[in-house]
């Protein structure tokens, strides 16, 4: 058998835990349950794939199959990736289900991971941060899509640039495992830091073991899971060892069994997405609780802690109360957006923000004064008519001010990204809309400036609300 290397695998089956917004409840039978399925081959020279579109369409036919309405994209440039995944994550906004299968090359670039589009060479590390398409974007869409689950099977592999090779997808030592989100499963094609072959037959060994698995009824995805392992390691000579990271406990499988009704659940607060108790809520010792944490790849620290929070990870969130932390609005640590950690589920409207602040400890200093938005974000465009904005810097600091620092708290990001809910809450707990948008400027002595720097108000929630056409509630008028 001749190992055609699968770069870094990242084979991640990942049952993304979505905090939906739709029914609480329904029968995963009857359930909407949507499939994109991407199978990438067409590289230049010798990067082409022989198999990914064949691994492509096997998939796709054991998600139809299993009852999923399933769109086969073949040969995707990044357009079309963005593209379908958009639309997947459009069709899950009732709900239900959704499954994303890619067969192709993928490479790690800098600790984030890329799929390759069709007919691209990707020789140098800043072609991959132009051209590829970020992973990190997939699983952020799935996310929030409103889908009660979701699962994302990428057959690909991940490498530094420059490591491909003939007949490969990809090359090198393999990856880091990430830690699993709530609700969450990820199953690699091989160990952390290793390499997977891919044969000689029609299919690599973990893509037909998969086929072969998933769509058995009754079966629950982790014992399927384990099988595959198992079919992978013996076709192999032991030579590639599928991994297995996961913090589900209820048992879901793709094909229900004969007579069973299963039913999904919008898995809040200790909840799974079966409806069973979340592994971690019934902790009842501090010690009970850290030990829990540590398990799910959480630390007692202050950047674990700002994972917790920007993923919206309500039971690790929930362990951290019950292991003494008082919790912070924000913690010291930056998000992946730049700003603070609540910045991405208020900026993507992460229906868990509301349960999550409950678990918070906010005081009036951090709702009212903690900012989230930077001015290099602001360039971006996510501050809608950002010159008005900049209108409002007063005169005497017009000459002074270069565009520096615009700093944002919640309350005022809530009303920029539309986020009524956010809105709504934030208001609950006591924030105060008449702060809430200022601008580091020069100090002034005199109306020359002194050397420092200092924060001046330039707007408000409440005025930027009125700014925008999105006045807030008449209670706080």
């Amino acid at each position: 058998m001749t190992p055609r290397l699968v770069l870094h695998c990242l084979l991640a089956a990942c049952f993304v835990f979505c905090h939906a917004v739709t029914a609480a409840e329904m029968p995963y039978r009857t359930a909407p349950k949507f499939a994109l399925v991407i199978g990438n081959a067409d590289y230049p020279g010798d990067l082409r794939l022989r198999n990914a579109a064949a691994d492509a369409r096997l998939i796709a036919a054991g998600l139809q199959q299993a009852g999923y309405s399933t769109e086969l994209v073949l040969d995707a440039d990044r357009a079309r990736l963005f593209g379908a995944v958009g639309r997947l994550a459009e069709r899950l906004r009732g709900g239900g289900v959704g499954a994303f299968y890619y067969a192709g090359h993928g490479v790690e670039v800098d600790g984030r991971n890329f799929l390759i589009p069709a007919r691209t060479a990707v020789a140098e590390r800043d072609t991959v941060l132009r051209d590829a398409f970020p992973v990190d974007y997939l699983v952020g869409r799935l996310h929030d899509s409103g889908a009660h689950l979701s699962l994302i099977l990428l057959d690909a592999c991940r490498n530094e640039p420059l490591a491909f090779a003939p007949r490969y997808r990809g090359g090198g030592t393999g990856f880091v495992a990430q830690q699993p989100a709530n609700g969450m499963l990820l199953a690699y094609a091989t160990q952390p830091g290793a390499r997977a072959r891919d044969g000689d037959g029609r299919h690599s060994p973990f893509a037909a073991a998969l086929a072969d698995w998933l769509p058995r009824p009754g079966l629950p995805i982790e014992q399927a899971i384990k099988h595959v392992m198992t079919d992978v390691m013996k076709a192999t000579g032991g030579g590639q060892r599928p991994w297995l990271s996961t913090s589900l406990v209820g048992d879901f499988a793709l094909v229900p069994a004969a007579g069973a009704e299963p039913m999904l659940v919008d898995a809040g607060m200790g909840r799974n997405v079966d409806g069973s108790r979340a592994r971690g809520i019934e902790a009842e010792t501090e010690g009970d609780a850290r030990r829990e944490l540590m398990q799910r790849g959480y630390a007692m620290d202050d950047a674990a802690m700002a994972r917790a929070i920007e993923t919206c990870d309500l039971v690790a969130l929930a362990l951290y109360r019950r292991a003494g932390v008082v919790l912070p609005f924000a913690t010291p640590v930056f998000g992946s957006r730049g700003g603070s950690n609540l910045e991405r589920p208020i900026m993507a409207g992460t229906a868990g923000l509301a349960p999550m602040l409950d678990l918070l400890a906010p005081s009036a200093a951090d709702l009212d004064r903690r900012y989230m938005l930077t001015f290099t974000q602001a360039q971006t465009g996510e501050i809608p008519r950002f010159g008005e904005l900049l209108d409002n810097v007063p005169p005497a600091w017009r000459p002074f001010v270069q565009p520096s620092i615009v700093k944002a708290n919640a309350l005022a990001l809530a009303v920029w990204s539309g986020n009524d809910a956010a809105i709504a809450k934030l208001l609950a707990l006591g924030a105060d809309p008449d702060v809430g948008v200022d601008v580091l400027a020069p100090a002034l002595r005199d109306g020359m400036p002194t050397g420092q720097l200092t924060s001046v108000q330039i707007a408000s929630a409440r005025s930027e609300a009125r700014r925008l056409g999105r006045p807030l509630p008449a209670t706080v008028q």
